[in-house]
């Protein structure tokens, strides 16, 4: 770890519905794309309103990076913040999983569903403090920009479901966007396990994936992988979680995955809302280039 921080007590009067927002993963355009950090203040502190936490918790891989987002977590109000460094997990070592090794989607799956449930436990210290468990859980990535708002804190605490947006790869309506959660407090213990669904002994049943999966998938007998939402939609069925991916409608965000503060990408919201594309939600198409009289 390279740095970790939190304020003291924060035990308080419940006046109306908390939330906790997770944002979790590698920080990407979170420390160079300003957009991002206000994004999530406008649209997703400002709009749920209520009682609402921010925990950071972010790899990075140097000193500069940790101080970066730290900045953006100031900016933010985080509650707390944990910094990871990619090289001291491991969690995902070879023993675990030597019938089956974790490779492709699964490792990745693993990997983040592990991060995930370190933000679950800052969660938990903070709700031990508090004295009270928030209400619902907002899972975020810290390289992608909110163009919508999300409903207030009372709406989100009134869903009994699992909400997320969605998906714009393809039509079946029991298909997953994993870019965002809003979870219920009582599916949280579910959602933030899902590594489990990886971590076995043997190679998980193939048949209940490529049922659940968009994607066409080998047989298992040339390996067994799926993309990252298809093992969290079979996970949370497992576990009995109703899902809604209707009520926020199709992702409208910016993605800034690649972003730097040499090359930063090309995205506005304007330009995702007037240009929606199905095969690459979070980009616009790159700026026309213009074409001299001699081509």
């Amino acid at each position: 770890m390279l740095a970790s921080r939190h304020p003291g007590p924060t035990s308080r009067v419940r006046l109306g519905p908390s939330v906790a927002f997770c944002i979790v993963g590698q920080p990407r355009g979170f420390i160079h794309v300003p957009a991002i950090a206000d994004s999530i203040r406008k649209y997703a502190l400002e709009a749920v309103g209520g009682q609402s936490d921010v925990f950071l918790n972010i790899k990075v891989n140097s000193d500069e990076t940790a101080r970066a987002v730290l900045a953006v977590g100031r900016r933010l109000g985080a509650l707390r913040v944990l910094l990871r460094s990619d090289e001291e997990d491991q969690r995902l070592g070879s023993s675990l999983n030597s019938s089956c090794p974790l490779k492709g989607f699964r490792r990745n799956f693993a990997q983040q569903s592990l991060d995930q449930a370190d933000c679950l436990g800052l969660i938990r210290t903070a709700e031990r403090r508090r004295g009270q468990q928030y209400d619902v859980i907002v899972k975020m990535r810290p390289d992608e920009q909110l163009c919508t708002p999300l409903p207030s804190a009372r709406e989100l605490a009134a869903s009994a479901e699992l909400l997320h947006w969605r998906p714009s790869y393809t039509d079946r309506p029991d298909a997953l966007d994993d870019h965002m959660a809003i979870i219920p407090r009582r599916a949280a213990k579910r959602y933030f396990t899902a590594y489990s669904a990886v971590l076995t002994p043997e190679c998980p049943k193939w048949e209940p994936y490529a049922r659940a999966c968009h994607y066409e998938v080998d047989h298992p007998n040339n390996g067994f992988d799926f993309p990252n939402e298809c093992l969290m939609l079979v996970w949370l069925s497992g576990g009995n979680i109703s899902l809604n991916g209707k009520r926020l409608g199709h992702r409208g965000t910016c993605l800034w995955r690649t972003a730097t503060a040499a090359q930063p990408e090309h995205c506005t919201c304007e330009c995702i809302q007037a240009t929606p594309s199905k095969r690459t939600p979070g980009y616009c198409p790159p700026p026309a280039r213009a074409v001299s009289e001699s081509e």
